[in-house]
């Protein structure tokens, strides 16, 4: 540790003029100081910067009054014990939610101050305990049981949050002020599920990528004497099975985009982002838009509200079905204090409240370490929403099994969801306003 104070000064001089710490966002890079990824909820409280004029929500809220009044729909449909034979020319579509967890939480980070003249060096320590938390949450042993749970059900769909990607530089270059962006994978978690789904002979494929937060930072590694610079890029993906009968499945017009609507940091003139992706899926010429976003946490709830409104004015208003599936981090059970679940079911069905209305069916809520089996869920954050006369809730349940005897106990802090559905209707016409069936399901870069 003899070196550190030259690299604490290092950063220190460097924090006035930009470095490689920065959130992926339409802004300028922020100077060193960004480094959180997330805000509590005092500092939403007690910084005025942290309370922003949403001018968009007047509009919003037209938007949502006059979505829903358009929105006339029968009522949904659920069967307590579906009769599981598919009619003739009906093929019911399977879909699965799971936020994948990161494996960490960032309170290392997220708790220094700034101005403490040790901040530099608290920096340095807080990512390396980060890393390794994210290291011991063992995310290949978690993705080989979601594998199998995925194998089980063969859902048509599958959303994902928190779909980590971390990269590394070694030796890094940020203490020396190299701006070069971290390249080497360390762990891509869409490529180790997909793996684990191809070992089983599973065939699925990443058919639409929201690209959100891009985060680099500097830590230690071995004695000290070398840093590494880290960097942690974070996406919403949609997965459609590739091995479905031909007129089963197909999907197109993959969309994704990111919400105006972001967390400031307080006094830095930064937002971070959250998105959202969708495809219009085509299932015996019956479409539906299947829709996958995470919103901000609950400590934001301003923030997250007007990214719900986005939400319903933007990918969900189209005269089609729509299936909307996430982390939307607001409680549906009414205990945290946020708004977005109500303004999301003025328009969209809650699946879960349809099947199981006495049941509150929590879905968040497990240590971040995964290894404390007496912490219980505490909050339902995780939907499947839908709306449409042509879309019969056939069933929903939770996925939140104990995989193995030793930490990590779980797939995951959040309880996975898996709802099947049965679109019914007129058959669409081949050229209709919606454009011809596309391909099957297909590769599609992230946005």
């Amino acid at each position: 540790m003899g070196r550190a104070p030259t690299v604490v000064q290092t950063i220190v001089d460097r924090s006035a003029r930009g470095s490689k710490v920065w959130l992926k966002t339409s802004q300028p890079r922020p100077n060193m100081n960004t480094i959180a990824i997330r805000l509590s909820a005092a500092c939403l409280l007690n910084s005025s910067a942290a309370a922003p004029s949403w001018r968009r929500r007047a509009a919003g809220a037209l938007a949502l009054a006059l979505l829903c009044a358009t929105a006339a729909q029968a009522a949904p449909v659920f069967s307590g014990s579906p009769d599981r034979s598919t009619p003739r020319g009906i093929r019911d579509l399977v879909i699965f939610d799971q936020n994948l967890y990161v494996g960490a939480e960032f309170t290392p980070v997220l708790g220094l101050d700034p101005t403490d003249p040790s901040f530099p060096l608290n920096l340095l320590m807080g990512v390396a305990q980060i890393y390794q938390t994210i290291v011991a949450s063992d995310f290949p042993r978690r993705a080989e049981a979601l594998a199998g749970q995925i194998a089980a059900a063969r859902p048509d769909l599958i959303a994902l949050q928190e779909v980590a990607l971390i990269r590394m530089q070694v030796p890094g270059d940020f203490v020396v002020g190299g701006s070069s962006p971290a390249t080497d994978v360390d762990r891509d978690y869409l490529e180790i599920l997909l793996a684990n789904l191809d070992a089983l002979g599973l065939h699925y494929a990443a058919v639409a990528v929201a690209t959100n937060f891009d985060m680099e930072l500097p830590m230690p590694i071995g004695d000290g004497s070398v840093f590494a610079d880290v960097r942690l890029t974070d996406h919403d993906v949609i997965l459609a099975r590739m091995d479905a009968p031909s007129g089963h499945l197909r999907v197109r017009r993959p969309q994704a985009g990111n919400f105006q609507a972001a967390l400031p940091l307080p006094g830095l003139g930064v937002s971070i982002p959250r998105g959202w992706c969708a495809v219009d899926v085509i299932t015996r010429g019956r479409e539906v838009r299947f829709i996958n976003a995470h919103l901000e946490e609950n400590t934001a709830a301003p923030v997250q509200a007007a990214q719900a409104l986005e939400l319903l004015a933007g990918p969900a208003q189209t005269p089609l079905p729509v299936v909307l599936a996430g982390d939307f981090n607001s409680d549906a059970n009414g205990t945290d204090g946020t708004t977005a679940y109500g303004l999301l079911t003025q328009c969209l069905a809650d699946a879960w409240t349809v099947a199981h209305p006495l049941d509150p069916g929590l879905t968040w809520g497990h240590d971040p370490w995964l290894a404390d089996p007496g912490v219980a869920f505490v909050w339902r954050l995780d939907l499947v929403l839908f709306r449409g006369p042509a879309l019969q809730l056939l069933d929903i349940g939770r996925v939140a099994l104990q995989f193995q005897d030793t930490p990590p106990f779980w797939l995951s802090d959040h309880a996975g969801l898996l709802a099947r559905f049965r679109a019914q209707g007129p058959v669409r016409r081949r050229g209709a306003r919606h454009g011809v069936a596309g391909a099957r399901p297909r590769l599609v870069a992230g946005s």
